[in-house]
């Protein structure tokens, strides 16, 4: 099916009055609305996204309960406090200290048992839902607010990693937790090329993960495992950027909410990579239902104790540093929520855990440990990752798993503050995009053209080289009361109970948006350009030509405020253009019982927001006004949403966009 820009015009300019009874706008609740409000002086065009995002999440954090709860049987309970108690067992017996060390070190052996015992806790329904998912389900309810964002983040997760490596002794006595030093593939020129991410490893890192040890895995809510790394701008842990943590002396100019920049914040660094490898990891409450949570959190213990290292060198007590804090949830006397036997928060902060636990150093310069998946840049005299063409000429590919992995992401998102152009588009020039993904006006880097979508690799049409890959976007709802993925216009995932079939699509609607990019200074080539957003699969049909893509990459966002989910999608604009309206679409559970709240944000690889604006209900020909982006979706006559999700095809959904005028419409200046 092919269209012109007169049917894109004319689906644009169609009469909307009464079409929009089931959707209104709504204000952005007064505890988000405080916080923005308090950071409003501070805000500029490229950091706007980043301070609403942490507002964002904090309010997530807070009302999460609202939304969803944590219930765990006690037999799940009982199972927790015997772990805790193996540990002081091991104390009294002055047993020798576990040796982390970074997963690319370990033998094939210790591979083999670590990835096995994992998937043992994860078959293990000795407890319910099963022994892995109930440590994803600690991370979730109170911990959210009390485990992240302030001084109790790095003890909490201390405490975490901890018990979690009891488990996995439980299924084999020999295995340690390893730690993932992210840093490695910061190196490479293409991070997303990374050995770490084959079947050798910890599976693929775009999209539903189809191979490697967590195949087919099914999440507490239901669904399958996702990532989608490099595809939003962030970055892995940068060791040139981690010099301003290690420069400070006491934890309060290294943690929130203290610390003075992002770049000396060491819990900022970890929310970046938790945003680079998209998916589950990206959510708060979701991020341990993926496995690459405990190597990517051993990494930022590590690094923590390095720092704890340094203060006993300076003459600072690190056993007693807690940052003084106004934050209830923080402070040291207070119990760590979910984690048993009960600890107080500054209990992570004792010698009791450096009394069980020591790092081996990363791999460094010239041999790096293990020639197989690393190698030593002579430039730079530091250790990276092999690539994948490396890995596979060696002939060192040996599957352990062959299974088939599983895809959901996030209700409330990490948010990155440590960027790399690579990611996510990138910045520089035009037409060469970044390696990470998204393409659109990345200057540089290994990825590939200007004009890719999300996904990992750059998009079609520009220079540089790197593979070019697809972009995974997903509709999802997380939590307890069910979630349900779709790779648009590619496959239609489950289920909240994992049942093959797609009856849940029934619960999901989508609703047609217009996005509009305007250039404040013209440049002289077209007046206006319409839909540039094309599925991949038309991509060959003889469209082409006219829907030319271009390196504009645009991010939407739906956040539940009624419901734990999030649905996001990334489109590119003509940047070439004076003018371009984009018809597009949100997706949100459709209203049965209750009325649907959602918040709809769109923002460029920049971080720079688009103004929302809501159509006045009878304005005719439409007009649009200044509104906050909250909607509020009920079942009232007439209806302007398509609730039966699972019937629309991609050729359906380009239809639908271009026959209905929106609600909502996002204005993105460049």
């Amino acid at each position: 099916m092919q269209f012109n820009m007169l049917q894109v015009i004319a689906g644009l300019g169609i009469l909307v009055s009464a079409a929009f009874g089931l959707i209104q706008e709504d204000i952005i609740p007064p505890m988000l609305q405080d916080c923005y409000s308090r950071h409003e002086h501070f805000m500029t065009a490229s950091n706007e996204y980043a301070i609403q995002t942490d507002c964002l999440q904090t309010f997530l954090n807070t009302t999460y309960g609202a939304r969803t709860f944590l219930t765990l049987d006690e037999t799940a309970l009982k199972w927790f406090d015997s772990l805790g108690m193996k540990s002081h067992r091991r104390l009294k017996r002055q047993a020798p200290k576990r040796r982390r060390r970074e997963i690319r070190t370990l033998s094939s052996y210790e591979l083999r048992a670590f990835f096995n015992a994992i998937n043992a806790l994860k078959r293990d329904r000795s407890v319910s839902p099963n022994k892995y998912d109930v440590f994803a389900l600690m991370h979730q309810t109170l911990a959210l607010p009390s485990a992240h964002r302030g001084p109790n983040f790095v003890s909490w997760h201390r405490y975490y990693l901890e018990l979690f490596e009891n488990a996995l002794k439980e299924k084999n006595r020999r295995v340690t937790m390893p730690y993932w030093a992210s840093n490695l593939e910061h190196e490479m020129d293409d991070p997303t090329d990374s050995v770490f991410f084959t079947s050798m490893f910890v599976g693929n890192g775009v999209g539903r993960v189809i191979y490697g040890p967590f195949a087919n895995w099914t999440t507490p809510g239901g669904g399958f495992l996702q990532r989608n790394i490099g595809a939003i701008r962030s970055s892995l842990i940068n060791a040139t950027a981690l010099r301003s943590v290690f420069q400070k002396r006491y934890n309060r100019e290294i943690l929130s909410p203290t610390a003075t920049r992002n770049i000396e914040n060491l819990e900022r660094h970890h929310d970046s990579v938790h945003v680079w490898i998209g998916g589950q990891m990206s959510g708060t409450s979701t991020s341990p239902q993926d496995p690459i949570f405990f190597l990517h959190h051993c990494y930022i213990d590590y690094l923590w104790e390095v720092f704890r290292k340094r203060q006993s060198r300076l003459g600072i007590n690190p056993y007693t540093d807690y940052p003084q804090t106004t934050n209830r949830f923080h402070q040291p006397n207070r119990i760590m929520d979910n984690l048993r036997p009960p600890k107080r928060n500054i209990e992570g902060y004792s010698s009791y855990f450096a009394k069980i636990i020591e790092y081996a150093e990363p791999p460094s310069c010239p041999y790096c440990n293990n020639r197989e998946y690393l190698r030593c840049n002579r430039t730079t005299n530091r250790c990276q990752s092999r690539t994948r063409s490396e890995f596979f000429e060696m002939m060192l590919e040996t599957t352990i798993y062959k299974e088939t992995p599983l895809v959901i992401p996030p209700a409330e998102r990490f948010e990155a503050t440590i960027f790399d152009s690579r990611s996510g588009g990138g910045g520089g020039g035009g037409g060469g995009g970044g390696n990470g993904g998204g393409g659109g006006g990345g200057g540089g880097g290994a990825g590939g053209g200007g004009g890719g979508g999300g996904g990992g690799g750059g998009g079609g049409g520009g220079g540089g080289g790197g593979r070019r890959k697809k972009r995974a976007s997903s509709f999802y709802k997380s939590g307890n009361d069910g979630q349900v993925n779709v790779l648009t216009g590619r496959s239609f995932m489950y289920d909240s109970k994992g049942v093959s079939d797609d009856s849940n699509l029934f619960k999901w609607a989508i609703a047609p948006i217009t996005i509009i990019f305007e250039k404040t200074q013209t440049s002289g080539i077209n007046d206006i350009s319409n839909v540039n957003r094309i599925p991949e699969d038309f991509a060959h049909n003889g469209i082409g030509k006219v829907f030319e893509p271009s390196p504009f990459p645009v991010t939407v966002e739906t956040t539940g405020f009624s419901y734990n989910g999030n649905y996001v999608d990334t489109i590119v604009l003509d940047e070439r253009s004076i003018m371009s309206l984009t018809p597009f679409y949100i997706a949100f559970p459709s209203p049965m019982l209750k009325e649907t709240k959602a918040y709809v944000r769109v923002f460029d690889s920049r971080g720079k927001l688009c103004q929302p604006q809501c159509l006045i209900t009878g304005s005719y020909p439409p007009i649009y006004h200044n509104c906050s982006g909250v909607i509020k979706v009920n079942q009232s006559s007439p209806r302007m949403y398509y609730k039966e999700l699972r019937l629309l095809t991609e050729t359906d959904l380009m239809n639908t966009l271009l026959t209905d005028s929106s609600f909502l419409s996002f204005k993105c200046m460049l």
